[in-house]
């Protein structure tokens, strides 16, 4: 059985770039109930990878910046993701994508984008990310479930 690994990145001090470590810590016991690993490893790319087996699913949850609506989710493939690191405009383009593109070349998975509205200095997430944090909270881990029930 394949072990399941959930990330969430980015930085709590840099407002909706933390969307991804926010989610995580909401879902983080309904996962691990179901015996999913999940973890904030927020902008610390050595403490991820020190975290990730090469036979390891990954999923990778991260703000990104595609010109949508704040809060929609996308699921894009982790190798499309890697291979094409610009095409997504997240922040950790060239920190943890780039470490799993040299280091874990095969790893399966996916990266679940949330668009984001604002990146400047500051713990507030947006009024529109956090008026509807629940809401993106229960998609994100119903999007995980899903995912789950085909690797095992």
């Amino acid at each position: 059985m394949k072990r399941i690994v959930v990330i969430g990145i980015g930085n709590i001090l840099m407002q909706d770039d933390g969307i991804g470590v926010l989610i995580v810590n909401a879902i983080k016991f309904e996962l691990q109930k179901l015996d999913i690993e999940a973890f904030s490893g927020e902008t610390d790319v050595q403490y991820c990878l020190d975290q990730i087996n090469q036979d390891d699913f990954l999923i990778m949850i991260d703000a990104i910046q595609q010109q949508n609506r704040a809060g929609n989710i996308q699921l894009i493939g982790l190798n499309q993701a890697i291979s094409n690191i610009t095409a997504f405009d997240s922040q950790h383009q060239f920190s943890m994508f780039e470490a799993l593109r040299i280091y874990y070349p095969h790893i399966q998975g996916y990266l679940i984008g949330i668009e984001t509205e604002q990146f400047n200095m500051g713990v507030a997430i947006s009024e529109r990310l956090a008026s509807n944090f629940t809401q993106i909270s229960d998609e994100v881990l119903e999007i995980i479930l899903n995912i789950s029930k085909d690797v095992i």
